[in-house]
């Protein structure tokens, strides 16, 4: 079986809801694709998305923690943690209803539900089932929780926690003779989906109801000793991954209404690479995922009308992006998972436009003295009328909604990556992230100390000359990567030079 980190982090979010819905029956081929931001810091991974647009995963704060967010109205929120330092939203229903697992104070971490009451989001522990930790991977439109607990004496095993009376009930799953299993997905009819353990180490995928005879009925494999399904929808079809005889693994899908052990599982193939695994699917039969390309890089895929697509073609040359993986597609199509923009992990929302926007000229990295006005604008090739909203380290700008920034008098507390979001009515950009820098200089008994500020995690290069023109004029001081503040250091041959000059610049 999978260690708790691994299996967290190959989670599914899957769509849970019966209503009714309308869509294209042919997928748009054009997607416009927004970065979700961070919590503060420099990453985010997004895992579920419902048929409201409301998202959740997890997000970087500024001391390095992670914490579980919900992005909504185009703005990402910390949901906490249950006291201890890192939390993790694993899925969100359409009523706004929040699964995951959460930190305790002592080390250990829980399945929580957090709901919205009238103090906000409200984080509340489920407990376990006798043992230390505990994960909740999906709920039902009915408020039932899926997920993993441990067992006293160390095994883990599937439970579902139902409201019985105002309290949550959590039952244990674990009827087979596999000595560990876990829930990773559940739809509307009450079906389930996960993985059963072994006592030889291999795992296989199941599905089981939630009425009746509880039986987790084996998936089988691609002829390799293991499978896991990630999810389910309200039709019956299940995904996930199943090894090969050689020891890859591929994702796969079944056919609707399926429940018995043995199915057929048909391998979506990859993306020239070796290995797949697809991690939700609507109620129109599309999943997502991720797939190796033939140099062993992995791509987040789209598997519709009989296709694996790559998503990094269906998006704008220009949008910077690498989409490194897709983990919940909702029944309007739209797409949220986790890829590369600025050298930064960032979530991302994907929805399918006709016509999608592109960016014309995009902001610009600038570096200024504190004091200084920066000017920040984006130019886009696309029909009016034209919304924007320009973010500020991944969270909104309050009354900065124009196509141009301006910033007067900056500070060192303005240091950091902006980005602008556009929206028509076919859907949204953001714009790649450019890095604004302060620099300044002080003199002390004829020695310069410099000061800079910039987007965290971001290297620049400062440079010093005695005169201006001429050939190699500049020489390196330093290179420095920038942390959460101004950084200063300083330059001992200063007082060797009647001029001195410098400056600063963003390195790749």
């Amino acid at each position: 079986m999978h260690s708790i980190h691994d299996r967290i982090r190959r989670f599914c979010a899957i769509v849970t809801t019966l209503g009714a819905f309308a869509i294209l029956s042919a997928r748009a081929q054009n997607y416009a694709i927004t970065d979700l931001g961070t919590l503060g810091g420099t990453n985010s991974q997004a895992y579920s998305i419902n048929n409201r647009g409301q998202i959740v995963g997890m997000g970087s704060l500024t001391n390095g923690a992670m914490h579980a967010f919900l992005f909504q109205n185009g703005m990402m929120s910390d949901l906490g943690t249950l006291g201890g330092t890192n939390s993790l939203a694993c899925f969100i229903d359409d009523d706004g209803a929040v699964v995951g697992t959460a930190d305790m104070p002592g080390g250990n971490h829980h399945a929580f539900l957090a709901t919205n009451g009238p103090a906000g989001m409200t984080m509340m522990d489920l407990l376990t089932l006798g043992g230390t930790n505990s994960e909740a991977y999906c709920v039902a439109t009915n408020g039932v929780i899926a997920g993993m607990a441990q067992l006293a004496d160390g095994d883990d095993h599937a439970f579902l926690t139902t409201n019985r009376a105002g309290a949550m009930m959590m039952s244990d799953l674990q009827i087979s003779s596999g000595t560990s299993s876990i829930a990773y997905g559940m739809n509307g009819h009450g079906q389930i989906v996960g993985e059963t353990g072994t006592s030889g180490g291999s795992y296989q995928a199941f599905v089981m109801t939630n009425s009746g005879p509880r039986m987790m009925n084996g998936m089988g494999t691609f002829g390799g000793p293991s499978s896991v399904a990630y999810g389910i929808n309200n039709t019956g079809q299940a995904v996930g991954t199943a090894d090969l005889p050689g020891g890859n693994h591929q994702a796969f899908m079944t056919a609707s209404g399926m429940m018995g052990g043995g199915m057929r599982l048909t391998n979506l193939g990859t993306l020239g690479g070796t290995n797949s695994e697809a991690y939700c699917l609507n109620d129109l039969g599309e999943a997502v995922g991720a797939a190796q390309m033939p140099d062993g890089t992995n791509h987040a895929f789209l598997y519709s009308g009989g296709m694996m697509h790559d998503l990094n073609d269906l998006i704008a040359t220009n949008a910077g992006w690498m989409l490194t993986e897709a983990r919940s597609i909702n029944n309007t199509g739209q797409i949220v998972g986790t890829g590369v923009i600025g050298g930064q992990v960032h979530s991302f929302l994907m929805t399918p436009v006709m016509s999608p926007m592109s960016v014309a000229a995009a902001p610009v990295n600038q570096t200024v003295s504190p004091g200084g006005m920066v000017t920040m604008s984006v130019t886009m090739d696309a029909g009016e009328p034209l919304a924007y909203q320009w973010m500020f380290n991944g969270m909104a700008l309050a009354g900065q909604t124009n196509a141009t920034l301006v910033l007067t008098n900056a500070g060192f507390g303005q240091a950091g990556r902006y980005s602008v979001v556009v929206n028509n009515h076919t859907g949204m950009v953001a714009n790649p992230a450019a890095g604004l820098a302060l620099f300044a200089m002080t003199m002390t008994n004829r020695l310069a100390s410099l000061t800079l500020a910039g987007p965290m995690g971001a290297r620049y290069r400062v440079e010093a000359a005695s005169h201006l023109g001429g050939t190699n004029a500049w020489m390196a001081v330093t290179n420095c990567a920038l942390g959460t503040g101004p950084q200063t250091f300083g330059d001992p041959a200063s007082g060797n030079y009647t001029n001195r000059f410098y400056r600063a610049f963003p390195m790749p």
